[in-house]
């Protein structure tokens, strides 16, 4: 995994955006802003993008104070994805539960 940091404020990526990398935080904190939930060390994200059909970004995120990201490209994304069956498991589980909870928000505004 590679590793990058990014100051207070700044966007990591922005919704439509194609998606290159699925991150797991480091250390500090990150907003997704599109649905208001706040993400801590060890949080996973940016998977959704690689798995939707247009290869866009669902939303945009931003560094809440100095925050350290490790990523990974779509191509290790998917050779782990293929290797480790738990880890598929797990990813699906948590690409699921996203997908509900980003709906739940979005009834919400209606």
């Amino acid at each position: 995994m590679a590793r990058e940091e990014f100051a207070d404020g700044a966007v990591i990526f922005s919704r439509g955006e194609i998606a290159d990398k699925l991150y797991v935080v480091a250390d500090g904190e990150v907003v997704v802003e599109d649905f208001g939930k706040t993400l801590l060390k060890g949080s996973i994200f940016g998977e959704l993008g690689f798995f939707s059909a247009n290869g866009k970004r669902a939303a945009t995120v931003r560094a809440s104070g100095q925050v350290k990201l490790n990523w990974i490209n779509q191509d290790a994304l998917m050779q782990v994805y293929r290797d480790n069956p738990d880890f598929a498991l797990f990813l699906t589980r948590l690409m699921v539960t996203r997908l509900a909870q980003n709906e739940n928000v979005l009834r919400k505004e209606r």
